[in-house]
């Protein structure tokens, strides 16, 4: 952090409220439970041409076609094989839905506003622009997504 500053000042952008939190590359993430419409078992994305390569293809889920994302690959961790605990959140934002491939669902949890803060400032003008919060969950470190975010800077990718 630059010159011992801890977290930007202001108001969180996230508020209290129920969490899905998943696991993704070993770490806890979450998005608001309202904009999670399930979470379904992995399967075979069709392939879309000149996508970003963390941009899977779309799906038919109940006849209608979504985007998939590889939130491993788009987060920059190392894309492994799924596993019986991989599955895709399907997301509402404000542009449609997406579908999110993420090692493992964890729980819904309640994260109260004491327990959520601003995103640290990062050294070298890095911004953590997909992220709304950081937050506490027992005892735990996750962060929280703007998912609308995450996918505006897929498009530029």
């Amino acid at each position: 952090m630059k010159g011992g500053e801890g977290l930007k000042k202001g108001t969180p952008s996230a508020k209290s409220g129920k969490y899905l939190t998943f696991v993704v590359g070993g770490e806890g993430y979450g998005v608001p439970v309202l904009n999670v419409r399930e979470i379904n078992r992995p399967c075979e994305a069709t392939p879309v041409p000149q996508m970003p390569d963390h941009l899977q293809g779309v799906l038919n889920l109940r006849g209608k076609f979504i985007p998939v994302a590889d939130l491993r690959k788009k987060l920059g961790f190392k894309v492994a094989e799924n596993t019986e605990q991989t599955c895709i959140v399907e997301d509402r934002m404000a542009s449609g839905e997406i579908g999110l491939i993420v090692h493992s669902a964890e729980e819904v949890s309640q994260i109260a506003s004491g327990d959520i803060e601003l995103v640290p400032d990062f050294a070298d003008g890095i911004e953590a622009a997909d992220m709304l919060a950081v937050a506490k969950v027992k005892a735990a470190v996750m962060i929280l997504l703007d998912i609308d975010r995450v996918v505006a800077a897929a498009k530029t990718d």
